[in-house]
């Protein structure tokens, strides 16, 4: 990314990077346009002093609308919709940018910020599903059925994602705790507060979280720490691949064929070219991570960090 002239410009971009996760692991999407668009909103309501769980509701509310339109189906609202989704991908990104702007996150924002992803997920299949029933997408399989895969889909890819991303920036870059010690973590934190009086909703959150990071660690078998340059070598691309399906492809893909009116396009991506692309990345992900066991396990190589379970 070309870096501005002019000591005012420079300090936006200084405050833009600081908003980002790391640089490898963004996706395109993400990184050249919705969060751009993002930081330029939330710098365009500063004076409004909205925290990141206002900025979660609000892509909720714009998910909602986007859904609405959706179910009609005919070309104006399709494209109505279109734009909706795209202010609500801004609205996701701006949450999180907001709360490494100014430092201000929690591990209850993010729970939540999680939340209103799954939520407008299910409303963009339920509208998806109400608009193939009225004739809106034509294929051999019922409508709410393509919807259903087309959600499943989505929801494994999201994890899968989520996944390695986390993966990586654990063993490469040394900015998160594994699966498994998350889950130890939160699991102590979640009986500290069942101690305590009220705290409902945090209760809620926090055991929400847990189940989650627990379906997570089923995927991982060690704390052992791979050697961050290794693991960077032969993750850093295969990462870029996984990127290729995150959410925000997803919603780019649906946001084209909204406007062109075409529909169909986004569940023949989610269910079909997708999937195919899972298949292939789990293909060469097995391949590398079997390169870098290989690598490590040689007597010559320093022994890894941490204990097995």
């Amino acid at each position: 990314m070309k870096k501005p002239s002019g000591a005012k410009g420079r300090e936006l971009y200084r405050q833009y990077l600081s908003t980002l996760k790391p640089l490898a692991v963004e996706g395109w999407p993400d990184l050249f346009f919705f969060r751009p668009l993002a930081f330029g909103l939330i710098k365009g309501l500063q004076p409004w002093h909205l925290t990141p769980n206002q900025i979660s509701g609000c892509a909720l509310l714009t998910g909602l609308i986007a859904s609405a339109f959706l179910t009609l189906g005919d070309p104006l609202s399709l494209k109505i919709a279109a734009g909706f989704y795209c202010a609500m991908i801004v609205f996701d990104c701006a949450d999180g940018m907001l709360a490494r702007l100014y430092r201000n996150g929690t591990v209850y924002g993010r729970i939540i910020d999680g939340i209103a992803d799954y939520v407008n997920g299910l409303l963009l299949f339920s509208g998806l599903a109400i608009m193939a029933s009225r004739g809106g997408v034509h294929y051999l399989l019922p409508g709410w059925l393509l919807a259903l895969m087309a959600m499943l889909s989505m929801i494994l890819h999201s994890s899968l994602v989520d996944y390695y991303r986390g993966q990586f920036q654990f063993h490469a870059l040394g900015q998160r705790h594994s699966p498994v010690e998350e889950c130890t973590t939160w699991h102590a934190q979640l009986d500290v507060l069942k101690t305590q009086r009220g705290a409902f909703f945090k209760k809620i959150l926090l055991g929400l979280y847990l189940t989650y990071a627990r379906w997570q660690s089923n995927f991982t078998t060690t704390t052992l720490k791979h050697e961050p340059h290794a693991y960077y070598h032969y993750n850093y691309w295969l990462l870029r691949g996984w990127l290729g399906i995150d959410q925000s492809m997803h919603y780019g893909v649906l946001m084209v064929a909204l406007i062109a009116g075409h529909p169909g396009w986004f569940l023949f991506y989610s269910i079909v070219l997708a999937n195919g692309w899972v298949v292939a990345m789990l293909m060469l992900q097995r391949q590398a991570d079997a390169l870098l066991d290989g690598i490590e396990n040689s007597p010559a190589f320093p022994h890894r960090q941490g204990e097995p379970i």
